[in-house]
């Protein structure tokens, strides 16, 4: 995880933080990057009864849905979690009102995939989010949609 953080200049303390994580989540591959699988062994006598929970049903939200680009006027290119969208272009990230959607959220949207709720914004108030969008193009194709959101 510290080569990760260097490579990606955020603080290498091998601690996977917010910034970490939307970081990586936002590279869709990670070139020269392999994860060891292991294999757990239970060794508790086979009449144990796992304790895991059964999954539960995702929330879903109604909202109203926009978009937005990092050299829009009023942004600074700077999440409010402190992602530096100029320099993560690739960054799946919605503008939220965090008393709707907490930040650091993962949210599937609709029409572009999984995002992580890790901006505000000065009109995005109650049941609207701003979706983030490298071109002002498309941004501007998005529109204006009411559309439901998963809480994942």
């Amino acid at each position: 995880m510290s080569s990760f953080q260097a490579k990606n200049q955020l603080q290498d303390d091998g601690e996977v933080d917010l910034l970490t994580e939307i970081t990586l989540f936002s590279h869709k591959a990670l070139p020269n990057h392999k994860v060891k699988q292991s294999k757990h062994v239970d060794k508790k006598p086979s009449h144990h009864v796992s304790s895991k929970k059964p999954s539960q049903k995702k929330q879903t939200l109604t909202v109203k849905s926009t978009g937005y680009t990092a050299n829009d006027p009023g942004c600074i290119g700077i999440t409010k979690t402190g992602l530096n969208l100029k320099e993560n272009p690739n960054a799946k990230v919605i503008a939220v009102d965090p008393s709707i959607i907490p930040l650091g959220t993962k949210v599937y949207v609709p029409g572009y995939g999984t995002a992580i709720a890790a901006d505000t914004g000065g009109a995005i108030d109650g049941h609207h989010i701003d979706i983030l969008f490298n071109e002002k193009s498309d941004a501007l194709n998005w529109g204006v949609k009411e559309i439901t959101v998963t809480i994942l």
